[in-house]
């Protein structure tokens, strides 16, 4: 199986966003194509009509095409990019997909983890996600981080930039926290690849973006993108309302 996960929000403690939250994609099926091809029609849609090629296509860039803090070239647009986000949800409910959510507010994290490096957080956080989804995993697993691009290895003269990701402790933090998991709960050993992508190279990670966005929508009294999604099997779990 497939698993993306992406994250929307900032877990900072006096500069994070009201609301963060990891979102993770699981796909079944034994290839890509499905996934593929429909993010790939609708970005070509996109670009014949007029969205800039330098800009990256994800909900938040087309729901805010007109924010000048965002910086896109709108002068050539043949759509409204807002409104044709709307397709794009319609056609991701009828894929074959489940999901899963974990909503956190950073204001309101107690002192174990106000202790913590934010990065820390945020593989605790993920660990307490792949629990609540435990019933959606298969025993053999492809998992595509989103890179991050935060930088934890300071003060070096010569650094490996491309190991500069997510956490240099994630991938043997969850391959760690899982394989524990199935042999406690399935008595099994599963098999498990991590690996980091830049979300403009994988579908995946491009979907799950949408997927994220929408819960955040939801929780910011705006369900409306969270209510195109309604055919998708989905797991919410709220950390620390």
């Amino acid at each position: 199986m497939f698993i993306f996960i992406d994250e929307t929000g900032d877990l900072g403690q006096c500069k994070g966003t009201q609301h963060f939250i990891i979102g993770m994609l699981f796909y079944y099926k034994k290839e890509l194509s499905q996934i593929n091809r429909l993010l790939k029609f609708h970005n070509n849609y996109l670009w014949e009509n007029g969205w800039p090629k330098d800009a990256e296509i994800k909900a938040t860039h087309l729901y805010n095409y007109k924010n000048p803090r965002h910086e896109i070239n709108c002068t050539k647009l043949k759509i409204n990019p807002k409104l044709y986000l709307q397709e794009i949800y319609k056609d991701i409910n009828k894929l074959d997909i489940k999901a899963g959510f974990l909503i956190h507010e950073p204001a309101k994290q107690g002192p174990n983890l106000k202790c913590l490096h934010k990065e820390k957080i945020y593989n605790f956080l993920s660990k307490k996600l792949y629990t609540e989804c435990f019933s959606f995993l298969r025993d053999t697993m492809e998992i595509c981080v989103d890179q991050r691009n935060i930088t934890l290895v300071k003060k070096q003269k010569n650094v490996n930039l491309s190991i500069q990701r997510l956490n240099l402790d994630y991938i043997g933090y969850i391959k760690n926290e899982l394989s524990f998991q199935f042999a406690s709960k399935r008595t099994i050993d599963p098999l498990i690849n991590i690996y980091f992508e830049n979300s403009r190279n994988s579908k995946g990670l491009q979907m799950i973006d949408y997927l994220a966005w929408a819960v955040r929508k939801k929780y910011e009294g705006k369900p409306f993108w969270y209510n195109l999604l309604k055919r998708i099997e989905k797991i919410e779990t709220e950390d620390n309302f």
